[in-house]
């Protein structure tokens, strides 16, 4: 029993130090297309359709987007996903975007966190608000709030939601959604 709880301590100890330890680079390795006359693939249209993909145009695509633009084949299979979780997803965009700035603190992904930091505060989410998000379920949320950012928690780190966290989801949301 010793040698087992040991093993858990010292497990638990080294993915919690890698993590930690990740690389970060301060400056993109891909730059985004900057204009939308730049070259992609020798193919102006592929970038437009890339563009098109996430439901923009070259002027309002987000950072994440002009970098995904680089490769318009890829923009355009992840597209569809995009505009059917932006626009034809039955969770709330409120929920959404929640999820998403938690995912994004988690993963430590400034693109992500940026471009999800803008459509909060169109929801009317303040600074102080985005803080609340990087401190998760510790800040003073309400119920709901909290049974979100805990399914973000739990599904970052354990790929799975605990029976408590799924009966609450399934108190607003059926399972389809």
């Amino acid at each position: 029993m010793r040698y087992k709880l040991a093993f858990l301590v010292v497990t638990v100890t080294v993915i919690s130090v890698t993590t930690w330890a990740q690389i970060r680079v301060s400056t993109p390795r891909i730059q985004p297309v900057e204009a939308a006359g730049e070259a992609i693939d020798s193919s102006a249209n592929g970038l437009r359709d890339a563009f098109s993909a996430f439901g923009v145009d070259a002027d309002s695509a987000t950072n994440l987007v002009r970098t995904l633009a680089r490769h318009p084949a890829a923009a355009a299979g992840i597209g569809p996903l995009a505009e059917y979780v932006r626009e034809r997803a039955m969770a709330t965009v409120v929920d959404q975007t929640l999820l998403a700035l938690r995912v994004a603190w988690l993963t430590r992904s400034d693109a992500m966190w940026a471009e999800q930091a803008e459509k909060a505060r169109v929801f009317g989410l303040q600074d102080e608000d985005l803080r609340r998000v990087a401190e998760g379920r510790e800040a003073e949320w309400g119920r709901w709030d909290n049974t979100v950012l805990r399914a973000a928690d739990e599904l970052y780190r354990d790929s799975f939601l605990s029976h408590a966290t799924w009966a609450a989801l399934g108190q607003v949301y059926n399972a389809r959604q």
